[in-house]
């Protein structure tokens, strides 16, 4: 399924809550870390398990979340769409945190940050942003140290690896131009 459809179903999800209903959010969030393990997608995935025997395991696990977020599952459960939980998932939290006013900030590490640095990051970001800020860590094992940040639709890489390809490109300037 393509992000657009992704984001087709996000917001069609999205248009079904009332403004009450917005805890939806940190369930669906809190669904997502779950969604995460390989075994429950290997399980959601199997061809072999009815989804009959899905939907219940999925409705007696999720009993006190909200009934349409069980409903929205239950739907990509029954067309076999459950496999796009997390292009889903981000479809839906930009829509919400657009709605919300609230910018979202990718952090990529080479380790994942402490809770406390991230805090930091958070309140730096909203500083400069004058509005809230939601930072997403995320670990990318190609960064030998050093930070990048997505936000707005731009990067800002101050990562070792650019840092250095930059220095790289300030010494052949300078050895080209003394030759």
């Amino acid at each position: 399924m393509s992000e657009v459809m992704c984001g087709t179903f996000a917001k069609a999800f999205f248009e079904t809550l009332n403004p009450s209903e917005l805890e939806v959010y940190d369930q669906f969030e809190c669904l997502s870390v779950v969604m995460e393990q390989k075994a429950i997608q290997e399980f959601f995935a199997n061809f072999l398990v009815p989804n009959e025997e899905k939907l219940k395991i999925l409705e007696n696990a999720l009993e006190k979340f909200n009934p349409n977020l069980i409903g929205f599952l239950s739907l990509l459960i029954e067309r076999n769409y459950i496999k796009f939980f997390e292009k889903i998932w981000r479809s839906f939290k930009s829509i919400y945190c657009e709605f919300k006013g609230i910018e979202e900030v990718q952090v990529f590490s080479a380790v994942l940050l402490e809770e406390k640095q991230l805090q930091k990051l958070k309140e730096i970001f909203e500083k400069k942003m004058n509005k809230p800020v939601k930072v997403e860590a995320l670990v990318d094992d190609s960064l030998l140290g050093g930070l990048i940040f997505k936000y707005q639709g731009k990067v800002l890489d101050l990562s070792f690896k650019n840092r250095t390809k930059a220095i790289r490109k300030h010494f052949k300037k300078q050895v080209t131009d003394f030759c």
